[in-house]
């Protein structure tokens, strides 16, 4: 369920014109597969990170349909991330990648390729379109993930 008037609020705490600061992210989202320890995860794909750069890592380990690109998320405003992952991005600079985050989905790698600022005038309406937009795609994909996962356990391959 998408709580409107708390997207709304949000929107209000701010000033109607801002810094508007956008992230170009990429990620890698990845689980661990039965028996899979996550450090060891974790170590293959830093290496893979080292020897075939991000893009070419989030194309092997990413589960995410980003996996097609690059995992290249596009310009992601500040406003549309969890206050958590904004605390995590503060922290990195521009070209660097995230330590692993648990997610519902998985676990999550992000990396900020590009960030920039601008100051633009906010309209409530659109705003609020938008985030509940992104909002619900982060529902359906979590949905879709938990669904997937489910099928997945209770499917049954017989092999001859």
């Amino acid at each position: 369920m998408i709580d409107e008037k708390k997207l709304l609020k949000k929107i209000q705490e701010t000033d109607l014109e801002q810094d508007n600061k956008q992230y170009l992210l990429s990620e890698i989202l990845f689980e661990l597969k039965t028996g899979e320890k996550l450090d060891k995860k974790i170590d293959q794909i830093n290496k893979s990170i080292e020897q075939v750069g991000f893009k070419n890592s989030a194309n092997i380990f990413s589960i995410s349909d980003s996996n097609k690109f690059g995992g290249s998320l596009g310009w992601v405003n500040e406003r549309n991330l969890d206050n958590k992952l904004v605390n995590i991005l503060k922290k990195i600079k521009t070209g660097n990648y995230s330590k692993p985050i648990q997610i519902a989905g998985g676990i999550l790698i992000l990396k900020i390729d590009d960030i920039k600022n601008e100051i633009i005038p906010v309209d409530e309406k659109t705003e609020l379109k938008k985030m509940i937009q992104f909002e619900k795609n982060k529902q359906l994909e979590r949905f879709s993930k938990i669904y997937y996962n489910k099928v997945k356990i209770n499917t049954d391959i017989d092999e001859k």
